[in-house]
């Protein structure tokens, strides 16, 4: 639960360090083809450099800044909301309720079937 920032800083520093040291060994893998002669070469690092950089950017400042701002409410809201709309809507709430799955206790009490090889 927690508030959008909350989650944003929880999910930070659960993952942005994984995040960031992905990105740093990307950038260390292909770091080898910056000193390359070959066009080619120069031109697969360039991409890779700028697929690292705008991939940690969005990852790590852009899609938490937007989420902190217009990000999906905390699961207590949600939850919070939705007994609100049961108990305001009497046919919903006269409509018997799926048992859970401890309830249904699938399977008690029929032996399983074995067949014996041939």
């Amino acid at each position: 639960a927690g508030s959008r920032d909350e989650r944003v800083v929880a999910t930070l520093t659960d993952i942005g360090i994984a995040v960031l040291n992905g990105g740093m060994s990307t950038f260390l893998a292909v770091l080898l083809l910056a000193g390359s002669q070959s066009y080619v070469f120069r031109v697969i690092f360039q991409q890779f450099f700028l697929t690292v950089i705008l991939g940690l950017g969005h990852g790590l400042i852009f899609l938490p800044v937007v989420l902190s701002i217009c990000g999906p409410p905390c699961y207590a809201a949600v939850e919070i909301k939705a007994n609100r709309a049961v108990k305001a809507d009497p046919v919903k709430s006269a409509l018997p309720r799926p048992p859970s799955d401890t309830e249904l206790k699938i399977g008690a009490g029929v032996e399983p079937v074995v067949k014996e090889p041939f």
